[in-house]
């Protein structure tokens, strides 16, 4: 089966964080949130945002990212 170009998966795009992202200065997922994590603690969204970049599989993101 064939689709039409705008069914094919692309993979995703986020952060790039190669450190542990302790400073939000220094944090790749910060700078592209606008400088700041849209979460609180227990993982809500605090503010909508049109695009909410997160760490994921495919990212260089340190496991103790915040993001």
């Amino acid at each position: 089966m064939e689709y039409p170009d705008l069914y094919y998966i692309v993979r995703p795009q986020g952060c790039g964080c190669t450190s542990r992202c302790f400073a939000f200065a220094q944090c790749a997922c910060a700078s592209l949130n606008r400088s700041s994590f849209p979460f609180n603690p227990t993982n809500s969204i605090l503010k909508a945002k049109p695009i909410v970049n997160e760490c994921g599989l495919y990212f260089k993101c340190h496991q103790s990212c915040k993001n």
